[in-house]
């Protein structure tokens, strides 16, 4: 067998993706991310999860305009956590104090929240391998919302693991951001 043949084969053993492999894959309208070194595709959200996405940031975005803590970024945004591990959440929110952490890749550094919109292809990997990424990484809060079961469960860290879902009632009153409440209902018009 010829080096030339020799040098077009795969290594053997699994691939470990880094960011810059990553930032050579094509602009096809899917989302891809990478979790620790493994390459994730999915398609477009579809319509009930943007209108949950687009409601929430309105509600963020009206509060953080009086009260300017901090920015959201809506995907596709990329999250840089270590060179094998770049994720697109659907939302995240930086405090001013980690605005050191936007640079022109992306966002590099743990958020103190990530939101995800869960759907029938990324629920498992959103409730399970983003969750213990996100914890690991020290992201404070993480939000999970099921558009379908009208549902939007809130976890905080502590302890190096997310603890919740906290308690809200029909008003939803995140500690992350000081007197904010805002009526369950408006997540879903």
């Amino acid at each position: 067998m010829s080096q030339a043949t020799l040098a077009h084969r795969p290594p053997a053993g699994p691939i470990i993706l880094t960011y810059d492999e990553y930032a050579e894959l094509p602009s096809d309208g899917r989302r891809y991310e990478i979790i620790e070194g493994d390459l994730f595709v999915t398609p477009a959200p579809r319509p009930k999860h943007q209108n949950v996405v687009g409601n929430l940031h309105g509600i963020l975005f009206n509060y953080l305009r009086d009260h300017p803590i901090g920015k959201l970024y809506l995907a596709p945004i990329d999250l840089i956590l270590s060179p094998t591990n770049v994720v697109q959440p659907d939302m995240l929110f930086l405090s001013q104090e980690k605005y050191h952490f936007v640079s022109d890749r992306g966002i590099e550094g743990p958020p103190d929240l990530i939101v995800e919109v869960l759907s029938p292809t990324t629920e498992k990997t959103d409730r399970t391998t983003k969750s213990r990424l996100y914890a690991r990484f020290g992201v404070t809060q993480y939000w999970l919302i099921d558009p379908t079961e009208k549902r939007l469960e809130m976890f905080r860290l502590a302890g190096g693991r997310f603890h919740g879902p906290l308690k809200n009632g029909v008003n939803i009153t995140p500690a992350l951001f000081p007197n904010l409440s805002f009526p369950r209902s408006d997540l879903w018009r």
